[in-house]
């Protein structure tokens, strides 16, 4: 599978809310690491967060580096809850294995940015 459209796949789920074929694009066993929260997560741990919030979130400014098994990406997260937005710079770094599912996933981000949906 072509990364690039795997990735496109993943943001345009995740933009529809459809966690339950977000969650399908992953590898059994996957792990999420996101710098703001501890330790590593299951897929499933980050879809009950994701349901529990209400978040939408819009991709914008998308920059991607595609190599053999592995994406790097950066892109603005235009994000709402609850009435309130933000706008945050990420950085992905997305491990596939040879199927076109992603194996582990590291999120990088400014915590700071999402003070605005927390207040």
């Amino acid at each position: 599978m072509d990364l690039n459209d795997a990735m496109d796949r993943m943001l345009r789920l995740a933009e529809e809310g459809n966690w339950d074929e977000w969650a399908l694009c992953f590898a059994a066993g996957a792990t999420i690491r996101q710098n703001f929260s501890p330790g590593e997560r299951t897929v499933d741990d980050v879809v009950a967060g994701f349901r529990k919030m209400g978040l939408s979130v819009r991709y914008e400014n998308i920059r991607r580096i595609v190599r053999d098994g592995l994406v790097v990406e950066y892109h603005d997260a235009r994000l709402g809850l609850a009435g309130k937005g933000a706008v945050v710079d990420v950085a992905l770094i997305v491990e596939f294995n040879v199927d076109g599912k992603a194996t582990s996933v590291s999120e990088y981000l400014d915590s700071a940015a999402l003070a605005s949906l927390m207040a």
